[in-house]
């Protein structure tokens, strides 16, 4: 029988000094504890271009400000699926700045999450985008067609985490963790269309996609991941000055 598991929260340094929180938690406790400001926004315009080779910042900035809220509510909306799933503890590392590529001209990337589980690690985005989402041939790219019929090309959110998740998946090739992209579009107004990748997708529909993935991991590997191992790991491409280490 599954029980609420402990959740590790790790958090930016300008939201907390020496930020490691241990929390345990049941769902439900979880869940009406939140405000409701707290949670995440569908109405409030993100600009997703804030996660993608974003320039280092100081922490303070309306950006970073807006940056951190988002992916402070994306990890609390997130985390009772995260319990749910995984029947051991989760490390849930919200506004992640990795730096993958010194000495590039984009050295370094925001992520609004990157979550650690038994099975796979994921980096996570919000993107607030509205109307219908279609795949195009190109599959780095996809269509977003409002309610007025206006088209839009935008860079499939895969493409855009592909040099974090490339990256990651070197650094971690000693542990066989799988890593893959995940993003979270808005929940009201958007509409996605069935053949756009699984991994583009609306929160009620997170709980499926980490099940399937589950039970992926679990047909191919004997043992779960050292998610500690991995954490510690990964601790070595976070940019210090604005991250917390994720362990």
């Amino acid at each position: 029988m599954y029980s609420a598991s402990d959740v590790l929260w790790i958090l930016p340094q300008t939201y907390r000094s020496h930020a490691t929180l241990r929390v345990s938690m049941k769902e439900q406790h979880f869940e009406s504890s939140l405000a409701h400001e707290e949670l995440l926004n569908d109405r409030e315009p993100i600009d997703e271009d804030l996660l993608a080779y974003a320039t280092p910042d100081d922490g303070t900035s309306a950006r970073a400000g807006n940056r951190r809220h988002i992916a402070q509510s994306l990890a609390k909306r997130i985390a009772p699926t995260l319990m749910a799933v995984c029947d051991s503890k989760v490390h849930v590392c919200p506004d992640v700045l990795l730096a993958h590529a010194s000495g590039t001209a984009n050295p370094t990337t925001w992520v609004h999450c990157l979550v650690i589980t038994g099975f796979s690690v994921f980096v996570i985005d919000y993107y607030e985008w509205r109307g219908t989402i279609k795949p195009t041939s190109n599959a780095d790219e996809l269509l977003i067609v409002d309610d007025l019929g206006i088209t839009t090309v935008q860079t499939s959110p895969t493409r855009r985490a592909k040099p974090v998740v490339r990256y990651l998946r070197a650094l971690l090739s000693q542990y066989g963790a799988p890593v893959e992209s995940i993003a979270i579009c808005a929940q009201s107004g958007c509409f996605i269309h069935p053949t756009v990748p699984d991994s583009v997708l609306q929160l009620p529909e997170l709980y499926h996609f980490l099940r399937g993935r589950l039970h992926r991991f679990r047909a191919n590997h004997s043992r779960y991941l050292d998610r500690e191992a991995i954490a510690a790991q990964i601790d070595s491409c976070l940019h210090d000055s604005c991250t917390t280490p994720c362990n």
